[in-house]
């Protein structure tokens, strides 16, 4: 089933420039003002902009190896790869780079299947869920499979993944140190039930046992999510169901969210303002991700980052290690520096795994209880 890309042509239209305009701002190049340049980064992520890496690859020479980035769309991962991005990686790896875009109501193994019966592939690389329950499936594949930043990937294969569960206990452990003991947690569900971020959830349970607190005192809410409507869908939900609980509730009205996803807590936010909830001072919020869309929030939040740098090198360091048959092992030292002075790393949990460390971002959405 096909879909339409967003192409460059499309993001000048949209933002009424030229396609040289946008080019320039993608790649951070001079002639563009920081507050364009600002609007159309924006213009391409709401839009699930991603570059034709095809075409570059082929303009780069032939080459044996051939790794292909399998990217569901829309979802918040498919804003991992920037343009810069797909150039380093395609400089770094000295591979040739395809993109295979997955609709989220097609199914990811027979688009894998189908792509090896049409190129030769070396490797392939799943960026995000697979949205795939029985993960069985995928030794219909016949190459090596690497999956980054995927919550539903099977235990059994390569994947490169953030410290979610410590990180989310973080999160947690930021609302439950300012006081805060009736927590709302929202997490997401696609439209088939199926729940996303345990080890999310499980983080914010430790949070709780961390502080000698029964995990039931908190409300769980999984919010279905249309990935292809994310926004509409999210904010639908929220004002449907959310905000007619925290205005019924009373006195035992929740003081804090917990929030499993920064895009989940951008729709929150979003609807709380148009309801009139302030935060901090009514509500205070924290989340999990560190994704570019907490710049355009009405205030820093606290939340939990995962660097994205620190996954792409990680992704750089699998992929010839999976290529060569050979195990993940060690630490690897990353470029980002975390706030308390501290480098990032990745270490090898596994023979097939590597953990990439995060840091907890404070912000301004939390009040401290009297």
């Amino acid at each position: 089933m096909g879909i339409h890309q967003t192409t460059i042509q499309d993001l000048a239209k949209i933002c009424h420039v030229s396609t040289a305009t946008v080019s320039r701002a993608l790649n951070h190049k001079a002639g563009v003002s920081s507050s364009l340049r600002k609007e159309i980064i924006a213009t391409a992520k709401e839009y699930s902009y991603l570059p034709d890496s095809n075409a570059r690859a082929m303009r780069m020479g032939s080459s044996s190896t051939n790794v292909c980035l399998v990217v569901r769309t829309g979802q918040d991962v498919a804003h991992l790869l920037t343009m810069q991005d797909f150039e380093m990686f395609q400089q770094t790896l000295g591979m040739r780079l395809s993109t295979l875009y997955v609709p989220y109501d097609a199914d990811v193994i027979d688009a894998m299947v189908a792509e090896e019966n049409r190129n030769t592939v070396s490797l392939f690389i799943i960026i995000g869920w697979t949205l795939i329950s029985d993960s069985r499936r995928f030794s219909q594949v016949k190459q090596p499979i690497l999956f980054v930043s995927s919550d539903d990937a099977p235990d059994n294969y390569a994947a490169v993944v953030s410290d979610e569960r410590f990180g989310s206990q973080q999160a947690a452990n930021a609302l439950l140190d300012a006081g805060h003991r009736r927590m709302l947690i929202l997490t997401e569900e696609n439209s088939g039930g199926m729940p996303y971020f345990k080890d999310r959830i499980s983080g914010v349970k430790d949070a709780f046992a961390h502080h000698h607190l029964p995990f039931g005192s908190a409300t769980v809410f999984s919010i279905p999510i249309d990935y292809r409507r994310y926004k509409t869908s999210a904010e639908s939900f929220v004002a449907r169901t959310i905000i007619p609980y925290l205005r019924q509730s009373g006195n035992g009205s929740p003081t804090a969210v917990a929030v499993m996803s920064d895009f989940l807590a951008a729709a929150l936010i979003h609807v709380l303002y148009e309801n009139d909830f302030q935060v901090p001072e009514q509500l205070s919020i924290a989340s999990f991700g560190g994704w570019d869309i907490t710049n355009y929030f009405p205030q820093p939040i606290t939340s939990w980052v995962q660097p994205i740098p620190d996954l792409l090198r990680t992704t750089l360091n699998a992929i010839p290690l999976l290529l060569e048959h050979k195990d993940f092992s060690g630490t690897i030292a990353l470029g980002s520096m975390h706030p308390n002075g501290e480098r990032g790393r990745a270490e090898a949990i596994s023979s097939r795994r590597f953990v990439v460390s995060g840091f907890l971002r404070q912000g301004r959405t939390i009040r401290v209880l009297p």
